[in-house]
């Protein structure tokens, strides 16, 4: 449930932020305060327990929207989750996506 929450929380606040920059005409407030799960396994989590076990047991790469960047030097992106493959093709763009190794389908 947490994940969830915490994913819907970024694609409405990308969504409001989208709204802001089309209504101003300019670029918003930074939302960089918002963290997600970069590492596989943490949406799949079939109970509560198990992914607060995944959560204890390995390093799910809580972090902030700001330090996404980092993932590209830091690991490599059979290790990231496809929600962060995603923000980070928003964010980055496919050509950086595609540089660092992931292959994305059309």
């Amino acid at each position: 449930m947490a994940e969830s929450v915490r994913r819907t929380w970024v694609v409405v606040s990308a969504i409001h932020i989208i709204f802001q920059a089309l209504q101003r005409g300019g670029a918003p407030p930074c939302q960089s305060g918002m963290m997600l799960t970069i590492r596989k396994g943490v949406w799949e989590a079939p109970s509560a327990f198990a992914w607060e076990k995944l959560c204890s047991d390995v390093h799910v790469g809580l972090m902030q929207i700001v330090d996404t960047g980092k993932l590209f030097t830091e690991l490599p992106p059979g290790e990231v989750n496809d929600f962060t493959i995603l923000v980070l093709d928003v964010t980055f763009g496919r050509e950086k996506l595609e540089r660092w190794g992931v292959e994305i389908e059309d």
